[in-house]
């Protein structure tokens, strides 16, 4: 699928092919980062540009990590408010997860996900 095509996919088709192919398969890796109180990413076919930003090579197909101290100043200081607003809270289960050129913040509570409010506004289009 290409990103103008991931781009044009409803939001809920898009969270769901995330889950399945890059949450879904990498839950452990995850929660071990996230049962921390740390930050997870998940990068899922990201584009060059946050290849570069997350220090991947091009071409990734999935990606796991634990968001590096730099990359979170960064993104707290020159991102948007709800992301620096999310960064700076304290509470366990947080991923920031990227998709092609797009990123959502996600919370996992009570065995549930869910999006944080607002974090999908600034996606590339």
């Amino acid at each position: 699928m290409s990103n103008d095509e991931t781009r044009q996919m409803a939001p809920s088709v898009a969270l769901a092919d995330l889950m399945e192919n890059a949450i879904k398969p990498n839950a452990e890796a995850l929660a071990a980062i996230m049962l921390k109180g740390e930050v997870a990413i998940v990068a899922y076919k990201p584009d060059a540009k946050w290849c570069a930003a997350l220090g991947l090579k091009p071409g990734t197909e999935t990606a796991v990590s634990q968001m590096p101290g730099p990359f979170r100043k960064r993104m707290i200081e020159h991102g948007d408010s709800v992301t620096s607003r999310w960064l700076r809270g304290g509470r366990t289960g947080r991923l920031f997860a990227v998709m092609h050129a797009g990123s959502v913040l996600l919370n996992f509570t009570d065995g549930m996900w869910s999006v944080e409010p607002g974090s999908t506004d600034g996606e590339a289009s």
